[in-house]
This record gives structure tokens, sequence and C-alpha cells, in this order.
């Protein structure tokens, strides 16, 4: 099956609207740029192209103007409209999402063998978080998010590219905190150490109450012991 095959079942209104949204431009001029910018490697024939434009112009995402190009010369030029606007934006989210579902099938086997890396990445990254609080499972969600779009589109990566593209974990957790509200960190801040001392409190007395029922046992099973009178010696003597 060829590009151009494949490429006819699904991308023309999303290319389409894409270059309209930076110019003005009639038929002809759109499947010219969409051959010149993907390098001769897709192509809308005009099989396709007017009846994606005249559908798109009837639901009312785009607008025709119609010019006169010298005396006999007709051009339609078409003008993306607002509704246009917001179809391509959804166009653009379905395709990112199918891209990025793709990608992980394609790459699932390379993923799961160099894993270790951004687990490990990760996992700094959380370790060294002073406080977690919502705002800190928010932004460790969308590092872990960038991460794995990052290791998706590199799948041979390492421990240092992920350095070299995202900074080193302390760095991370260092901007972060020198950008969030200093009285938020403080109240968190307060909350982890009250925290950390009632579980300190509570294992102690947890810990004085079990030495202190084995001391107990310990002494009742000696008193026991001390009570009961001692085995009397018996001797057997056998008569001949």
């Amino acid at each position: 099956m060829s590009n151009q095959d494949t490429f006819k079942k699904g991308s023309v209104e999303l290319l389409v609207l894409a270059l309209l949204q930076e110019s003005n431009l009639y038929g002809y001029q759109i499947s010219q740029l969409v051959k010149e910018r993907s390098g001769n490697i897709l192509t809308i024939p005009e099989g396709s192209m007017y009846p994606t434009l005249y559908r798109l112009e009837d639901k009312g995402y785009i607008s025709g103007e119609k010019r006169k190009i010298g005396k006999r010369l007709t051009r339609v030029y078409y003008h993306l409209e607002p509704a246009g606007k917001d179809y391509l934006k959804e166009l653009l989210d379905s395709f990112y999402t199918v891209n990025m579902a793709i990608e992980r099938i394609l790459n699932y086997n390379k993923q799961e063998g160099d894993s270790n890396d951004s687990k490990r990445y990760l996992k700094k990254i959380r370790a060294i978080l002073p406080v977690w609080g919502s705002y800190e499972k928010r932004f460790y969600k969308d590092i872990r998010s960038n991460v794995t779009e990052f290791c998706m589109a590199h799948p041979d990566y390492t421990y240092s590219d992920l350095e070299h593209e995202f900074t080193s974990p302390e760095e991370i957790v260092s901007h972060y905190l020198t950008s969030i509200d200093p009285d938020y960190l403080s109240r968190k801040l307060s909350f982890a150490k009250y925290v950390k001392a009632t579980c300190t409190v509570l294992i102690s007395a947890i810990l004085i109450a079990f030495l202190s029922w084995n001391l107990f046992l310990y002494n009742a099973h000696r008193e026991l012991m001390e009570s009961m009178p001692a085995n009397e010696e018996t001797t057997i003597e056998y008569i001949n």
C-alpha cells in the first residue's frame, strides 16, 4: 500500500484546515503546499481535495471567496472560520492521541527493556520532594507524563539523556520549591513535622506498652515457678 493510499483514509481535512489557519488559500495552492512541505511524500489529488473543501464549507468550517485573476481566470480563496478552528483543535487532539497510542504499541518492548532508567529518575524526584500535597501530586504527574513522552520518542534513551532533557531530579525539585508560595510550603512542612512527631510518639507508646506487657508476663511466670513446691527425690530399691 502506498503512502498516498494510507493518507487518503485519514488526514486531508486536518491538513487543509491547518494550512488555512496560516492564510487564505485556493485549492491548487493547498495541494502544492502539502506536496512541498512533506518532501513530495504526500499529495492530495483533486478528486479528494475539492470534495473535502465543499464538505468543510457546507459545515461552516470554512468559507469561499471568488477572486478574478486577469480576464478569464477565477479562483476561490478559502478562509478558516471560528467553527473551523474549533474543529481543527478536535482533529489535532485526536491525531496526537492516536499517534501516541501507536508509538506505545510499536515501542512497547523497548520501553519495557529501558524503563529502569526512567523509573529511577522519577523515583528520585518523588523521594526528594519534601512535601506531598495536591500540588506536588499534580506536579509529579505532569513530570511523569513528559518523561514518558520523551522515552517513547527516544526508545534508546539513557539516564543521562533524561538529565540532559529535563535537568537533574535535584534541579527540578529545587526549581519547583522556589516557584511555589512560601506560605504553602511552610504550612506543609509544619504539618509534615507534626505528623512525624505524632507517629514517633505513637510508635514509642506502642513499644513501651509491648515491653511492659512482656515484663509483666516474665515476672508472673517467675513468681509462679517460685511458688511451686520443689520436687522430692524418690529412691527405688530393688529386692533380690
